[in-house]
């Protein structure tokens, strides 16, 4: 294989040296493939970092390396890299000779993508009673499954996947078929793919997924891992923190737990002026964006109640409700814990102010708070979240609408 990388696609050897890498390189190549769209019959060659910016790879990109920042540059890097050499090196711009140069460079650094996919998969979050059927549904569709190219990429309709897992287990009720379901899209094993005009869902299945070495993965028991894992110790805290202390360290901490975080976000409301929030964060989560209000009061003395009716009327009037809130303070006043706690926020007391001298301490305490919580919510507890979110959102949708149509009567 080595001689013949250095003669034929010489160009992409520094592509794949690292699972980062190979793993942008092979979303780059993926979305060619995939993309039929007659914007992808391309005159002249294309900007590489504007694919690479367009909705699919970067939700790939975010499904496989979230919460890796570094890596995440790296997979983005290498796939512009791609798509930038693919065109100068090779007769690619007509759509028929892109598909079948591509279909030979998943095959020749396909041991490199299998290493990538080996790293980057979630699969802890299939359940042990779920891990057999998995293993078999993957055997099924590597020879059943609708071959997309010649290495063995895969695609498979929903419709066929119920249908084969109804009639191998005649046992499995309606909601565990969508548990295994769920498990394929939120491990990474297959991406789901909604096709309008058709109305059926379908999963695409990578070639590096259904390899032997994946397969046995799945089978393969979790490493035990101890319920907290410690927080990393970041260096951004050899340097000291300045203005705005807490919100900085709280943003810090959502980042290293593969969140999205930005301090001082304002945010639409549904009525009046825009909402400014201290910290807000969010992730994919089961298919759902998963959002987080924080309030820091990085106060000497504790918070009273009018603090927390205040933050809580905040809330409301987001037009874009967070599933979880969160305040920050060295202490609540225990009538304001009292109410903070009855309106559904987590309180995180800090028992002192947030210092320069004292930043790695509260890092760490904040660390360990939201990961034992994130730790101990499973992904169907967060579905429910998120669906009574919906029924919220429609609800205050509702009570809006009768409200507009009272004050023009």
């Amino acid at each position: 294989m080595e001689e013949k990388t250095k003669t034929k696609y010489w160009w992409m050897k520094d592509l794949v040296d690292s699972e980062a890498k190979a793993m942008g390189t092979y979303i780059a190549l993926f979305h060619l493939l995939r993309n039929y769209d007659p914007y992808y019959r391309f005159e002249v060659k294309p900007s590489g970092a504007l694919i690479m910016r367009e909705e699919y790879p970067q939700a790939l990109i975010s499904k496989y390396l979230a919460g890796r920042k570094a890596e995440v540059k790296q997979a983005l890097e290498a796939g512009k890299a791609f798509i930038e050499r693919l065109f100068e090196h090779e007769d690619v711009l007509d759509w028929n000779k892109r598909r079948q140069i591509l279909y030979e460079i998943e095959a020749e650094f396909y041991d490199d993508f299998v290493k990538a996919f080996e790293k980057y998969l979630s699969l802890d979050v299939i359940p042990e009673k779920l891990k057999d059927k998995v293993r078999e549904l993957l055997l099924y569709v590597r020879t059943q499954g609708i071959r997309e190219t010649p290495v063995g990429t895969i695609l498979i309709y929903e419709t066929a996947i119920k249908e084969i897992l109804k009639r191998t287990y005649h046992e499995l009720k309606e909601e565990e078929i969508n548990e295994l379901l769920s498990c394929l899209w939120e491990s990474g094993l297959a991406i789901e793919e909604r096709v309008v005009r058709e109305k059926i869902p379908r999963y695409i299945f990578p070639a590096p997924c259904l390899s032997d070495e994946i397969i046995e993965l799945v089978m393969k028991p979790p490493e035990v891992k101890p319920l907290i894992p410690p927080p990393p110790k970041p260096e951004r805290f050899d340097i000291k923190p300045s203005k705005e202390i807490l919100e900085g360290i709280v943003t810090s901490v959502f980042e290293d737990l593969g969140f999205e975080a930005s301090t001082n976000v304002k945010k639409e409301p549904r009525r009046g002026s825009p909402i400014e929030v201290d910290v807000w964060a969010w992730k994919r989560v089961a298919g759902t964006r998963f959002s987080i209000y924080v309030s820091c009061k990085n106060w000497d003395k504790a918070i009273d109640r009018p603090v927390i009716d205040e933050e809580a009327g905040r809330v409301l009037n987001l037009r874009e409700l967070p599933q979880l809130k969160v305040i920050i303070a060295k202490e609540l006043a225990a009538p304001a814990k009292e109410v903070a706690e009855a309106d559904g926020f987590i309180v995180i007391e800090l028992g002192k102010k947030a210092e320069a001298e004292n930043a790695r301490e509260i890092y760490e305490l904040i660390y360990r708070t939201l990961n034992e919580l994130f730790t101990s919510i499973a992904p169907p507890r967060l579905r429910e979240i998120a669906s009574k979110l919906a029924e919220v959102r429609e609800n205050l949708k509702k009570i809006e609408e009768e409200l507009a149509s009272l004050s023009t009567k």
